[in-house]
């Protein structure tokens, strides 16, 4: 998370990252009962997009309809459109869990990516996950996405799907916090925080 890290030291956490969140999603240690699993109650409570790519991503999106549109895109084999809803909606939820900030919000950015590749088949997640790291693994590709991430822009939504979790259902936080969005892609993808991004 920390911007001057060395490169060789953002490689290695990027790659330690994505192998904690490939096996929590692979152990299927999230599967719980439905009534003690938020994560899936948020999942089915918003309609299935379908695999949404290019101009059809938007910071109005949020982390549930996102991973449910990545769970159509590998289901479809779409494997790169995957990366970037992957990469754009645990930023976003990383962007939620600073703005209500509570332990419980913070646990529900994993529970959410759990529970998404849980709902897919063992083969195609297994396949995603290859292109995840060798495209999160490249600097070239791992760029692209952050400037994808970053022409998408922080999130314009509140995050209302987190307001059970917040202190006396107020959100502890400021809702627009530009450096919180810095901390929230630089953490999750190891983003820069001074990239140039032409519009």
């Amino acid at each position: 998370m920390n911007g001057s890290l060395p490169q060789r030291g953002r490689k290695r956490r990027l790659e330690v990252a994505i192998a904690l969140a490939a096996a929590l999603a692979l152990s299927g240690c999230a599967r719980g009962q439905a009534d003690d699993n938020p994560a899936r109650a948020w999942l089915v409570s918003v309609a299935d997009p379908g695999c949404t790519g290019g101009s059809a991503v938007t910071n109005r999106q949020t982390p549930p309809i996102l991973y449910r549109a990545l769970a159509s895109c590998i289901r479809a084999q779409h494997y790169q459109d995957g990366v970037l809803l992957f990469a754009l909606a645990g930023s976003y939820s990383w962007y939620d869990a600073l703005r209500v900030d509570s332990d419980e919000a913070r646990e529900a950015h994993s529970m959410l990516l759990a529970e998404t590749m849980q709902s897919v088949d063992k083969r195609r997640r297994q396949a995603f996950w290859m292109v995840v790291k060798a495209t999160l693994a490249d600097k070239q590709g791992r760029q692209a996405i952050c400037q994808r991430i970053q022409a998408i822009g922080k999130p314009t939504y509140l995050p209302d799907y987190l307001s059970s979790f917040a202190a006396a259902g107020v959100l502890t936080r400021p809702m627009d916090d530009e450096a919180m969005w810095k901390a929230a892609t630089a953490g999750y993808v190891h983003c820069p925080t001074d990239m140039l991004v032409i519009h």
